[in-house]
């Protein structure tokens, strides 16, 4: 229950992660009461560096799953050491962990309960009697039907400095992100992807208006139920660590979004904070690592769109 979102930025030189806090508790795997799920906004951090690699994985659903598809990709990493990091391989790389991990979900959910392992289920011995027809198919059924409720969005440059993002869902599907240049995860994905597009989110829009956009779709994310209301930022550029979004650029971010009205007819109810492009300019412009003297500004600010 989450949303976690990444978009290219600054003709994809740049990557901006965002994630909302939420942490969901119960539900029908764990609450057999009958009660709903608890939600409640966390100091939980939903971006995960992968090793001593420069990519990361955004974690959305179950917390348990998602951390040890990253472990086993790690390990994957860790006993080859002349592992390429390449967007292939990374893809490949968290595929099979994902489908081990999920294997083991089937073998602790499905088969054990029924007193089976997969070799007594697919690969029985000649001196063992058949399992009746029905109760095979039934087990099978249990275990391809087995959600998760996990996904990954894993984001990073390769060896050339190229961006890559590419996504992680159940049984262990991985989708390629690299044309579009964004995506999101979790159970706001479909709102914020669908802002968005309706926001004509482009590779080349500058860092500060790929974050004000992304923070744009995180928010309308809000009104699927499990999406918290508290978020996080990261920026991600070739050859370095994430950057986290520091607290005084998102509370910039927050009150020039609260101080935009929702219609040209509504009134302005909040003024902008001062000069509040040129401090986003200034601080995304230093990430970049640019003098801000020699670049100009203006792509900042909300995109005009063209006639339809």
């Amino acid at each position: 229950m989450t949303v976690c979102l990444a978009a290219f930025a600054e003709k994809a030189k740049a990557i901006v992660l965002v994630s909302d806090k939420a942490v969901t508790y119960g539900g029908s795997d764990e609450d057999s009461s009958g009660s709903g799920a608890m939600q409640y906004d966390t100091g939980a951090r939903k971006f995960k560096r992968i090793g001593e690699t420069l990519w990361y994985a955004l974690l959305a659903g179950d917390p348990t799953f998602a951390l040890n598809v990253v472990s086993g990709a790690e390990q994957i990493i860790d006993q080859n050491p002349n592992f390429p990091k390449s967007a292939m391989s990374m893809m490949a790389c968290f595929k099979a962990a994902y489908k081990k991990r999920r294997e083991e979900l089937v073998s602790d959910r499905v088969l054990s309960p029924r007193l089976l392992t997969k070799a007594l289920l697919v690969a029985r011995s000649s001196d063992l009697l058949p399992l009746d027809q029905e109760f095979f198919f039934a087990v099978t059924e249990a275990a391809r039907n087995l959600k998760t409720h996990t996904s990954l969005l894993i984001c990073g440059f390769d060896s050339s400095g190229e961006a890559h993002i590419f996504s992680v869902v159940n049984p262990g599907i991985v989708n390629s992100h690299d044309l579009v240049g964004f995506h999101a995860v979790g159970v706001g994905a479909k709102m914020a992807i669908s802002r968005l597009l309706t926001l004509d989110t482009e590779k080349e829009d500058h860092l500060g208006l790929a974050l004000f956009q992304a923070f744009d779709a995180k928010v309308n994310a809000e009104i699927t139920q499990g999406v918290g209301y508290n978020w996080d930022a990261e920026i991600l550029v070739p050859g370095k660590k994430a950057v986290p979004l520091r607290s005084d650029m998102a509370l910039l971010i927050e009150n020039v979004y609260r101080a935009y009205p929702y219609t040209p007819l509504s009134p302005q109810t909040y003024d902008f904070p001062k000069k509040w492009d040129k401090r986003l300019f200034r601080f995304c412009e230093h990430i970049m690592g640019r003098d801000t003297k020699q670049h100009s500004r203006k792509s900042t600010s909300p995109k005009s769109k063209a006639k339809r």
